[in-house]
């Protein structure tokens, strides 16, 4: 439906489009107009720049859940920002390090003009966000405050490998860190089902530096499966949260050809 909208003295102030048969009530307000009970902005608060609070350094990431466990954020790249609303589309997540933010509160805010982070901060941390009042985060250096998550298994196969070993003994290396909740999940439901014969590697230690580059560990948890000599035979990428048990895993290991035994720091 399409409306006239005028004033007390006849003029004309715009033209309002309303869809009265959609399904669902909008919390988006057409530009100009605000909802009753609102009070009207003036010019000089609508320009006024974002004003936060710089939060004391932490020792770990602010960018937690309300367990203080790390919490999976989404990024938008519309907007870049992460988010800590999912979508049906997101199939990676990312965990945030940031102990030094810029906090602003922006709820009820129709536009905002994001201010540059300020230099003794790592990040801006933006609350009440969009029309969902959603939690949106800005780090200074996506490549080391950033750890990529996959939402869904990635496997080079699923079947057991057939491959001839010599000896027939090979390793089965975890890469993981002790903060990660979708390592701590598979660990709990490999064990329970009787995979104990894994070796776990810190990648924050850095030790195992080397041993993360060689095999390109770009996200955890990931499992690798190697010959004694070091040849790849197969990995698995992330926490498969839809099958339970990890039952593809450990049905994997249990059947392929190889006697898993512990990795202590030989040289592969």
């Amino acid at each position: 439906d399409d409306y006239e909208i005028f004033d007390n003295n006849g003029e004309k102030i715009c033209e309002l489009y309303l869809c009265p048969y959609h399904k669902k009530t909008s919390n988006k307000i057409p530009k100009g107009f605000i909802f009753e009970g609102q009070r009207p902005q003036s010019i000089s608060e609508q320009e006024q720049p974002l004003q936060g609070k710089i939060m004391p350094v932490k020792r770990y990431s602010y960018v937690v859940d309300e367990n203080e466990e790390p919490m999976m954020v989404y990024y938008r790249e519309a907007s870049g920002l992460f988010v800590n609303r999912p979508t049906a589309k997101d199939n990676v997540a990312y965990y945030l390090n940031i102990r030094h933010p810029l906090l602003i509160d922006v709820t009820g805010k129709e536009r905002i003009d994001i201010p540059e982070i300020p230099s003794e901060c790592d990040g801006i941390i933006l609350v009440g966000y969009g029309i969902y009042k959603s939690t949106a985060f800005i780090v200074r250096d996506l490549h080391k405050q950033s750890m990529q998550i996959p939402l869904k298994v990635e496997t080079s196969t699923l079947e057991p490998n057939t491959t001839e070993n010599n000896n027939n003994e090979a390793f089965l290396l975890l890469f993981s860190a002790s903060w990660c909740e979708p390592s701590k999940r598979f660990k709990k439901e490999i064990e329970a089902a009787g995979i104990s014969c894994y070796s776990y590697i810190d990648v924050d230690d850095e030790s195992n530096q080397d041993l993360s580059s060689k095999y390109n560990i770009r996200n955890i948890p990931t499992t690798v499966l190697l010959t004694t000599s070091g040849k790849e035979i197969n990995r698995w990428v992330g926490y498969d949260d839809e099958d339970l048990g990890q039952s593809k895993f450990v049905k994997y290991i249990n059947n392929c050809n190889y006697k898993i035994i512990q990795y202590k720091g030989e040289s592969i």
